[in-house]
């Protein structure tokens, strides 16, 4: 995943939150809308991981990069609700947010 990948996701009002679309100025409204944001940015990045380890990622590619991952776990979860997204149980749930922690610690790890 590149870095303009990330912003693009939420800044897109296209491709994604569309954030600076909100045009209020009441700073508790935009606290709101942010929290609502950050909430759906965490359940896609569980999607996210639950497509990856389910080894549907390459199916949203455009390339054929096999190597590394091309997406943010954010963008393929929202491929994966729009195609495949189902009922998860609360236990597998847990089992993704564990899933989610260990891999912001293994990027952060690689950042040095």
């Amino acid at each position: 995943m590149q870095v303009e990948e990330g912003f693009r996701d939420l800044k897109s009002p296209r491709l994604g939150f569309g954030l600076e679309l909100h045009r209020s100025r009441c700073p508790r409204r935009i606290e709101i809308l942010l929290l609502i944001a950050v909430l759906a940015s965490y359940a896609l990045c569980l999607l996210g991981l639950q497509a990856r380890e389910a080894g549907h990622e390459r199916r949203f590619q455009s390339n054929s990069v096999k190597d590394k991952h091309v997406l943010s776990l954010w963008r393929l979860g929202l491929e994966y609700a729009r195609t495949y997204a189902g009922d998860i149980s609360p236990e597998r749930l847990r089992e993704l947010e564990l899933a989610l922690r260990r891999e912001v610690h293994r990027q952060a790890q690689e950042l040095g």
